[in-house]
């Protein structure tokens, strides 16, 4: 499967009050910890947003997310055209 749109953007905004800084850095140093297992960048950090994840609107974003399953941690939105993927978000 090829994947062409690697520049994801963060909404730090959290209920657990975790600063935008702290947000950022952890996500950057978990992207950054894949991109060393292989031979080439698999995420690149763009910035900030406000957007919310699970919209399909041509950013990759990676944001929180409430979830009234206790025994889910996260859930990945993937577009694909294909065997292309085209656009995923994280929340």
């Amino acid at each position: 499967m090829a994947y062409y749109n690697k520049v994801l953007d963060f909404n730090p905004k959290n209920s657990y009050g975790f600063s935008t800084a702290a947000v950022v850095g952890t996500i950057t140093a978990s992207a950054n910890a894949w991109d060393e297992q292989t031979s080439f960048t698999l995420f690149a950090y763009q910035g900030t947003t406000q957007r919310s994840a699970g919209v399909r609107d041509g950013y990759n974003v990676v944001a929180w997310g409430l979830y009234s399953n206790p025994n889910v941690i996260a859930v990945t939105y993937i577009w694909y055209s294909g065997d292309t993927i085209i656009e995923t978000d994280t929340e």
